[in-house]
């Protein structure tokens, strides 16, 4: 749930390896999303709703992360990934 929607801004010529795309197959999206929605809606206004996704978008955000210790290979590695275009999604509920 979000109180303001975040600023969107359009970047070009972006390198392609600092991307990291969903692991995460459409159809899966998709039901978390219809889930997540159904909480939300019954929640709020009981009952329970027919939702219907109709579309998805793909957007990148950029993040900081802040790595604890040092980086090797085929070691586990602590870090925190921060926001760094400072806008917070509340996953209070």
């Amino acid at each position: 749930m979000v109180q303001d929607l975040p600023k969107v801004v359009k970047i070009k010529n972006v390198d392609e390896n600092i991307i990291q795309y969903s692991s995460y197959e459409d159809s899966r999206i998709k039901s978390k999303a219809i889930k997540m929605a159904m909480r939300i809606s019954h929640r709020f206004m009981g009952g329970t709703p027919d939702i219907e996704i109709t579309s998805i978008q793909s957007f990148f955000r950029p993040y900081w992360v802040v790595f604890f210790g040092e980086v090797k290979s085929n070691t586990k590695v602590r870090y925190l990934p921060i926001e760094a275009d400072g806008f917070v999604i509340n996953r209070g509920f």
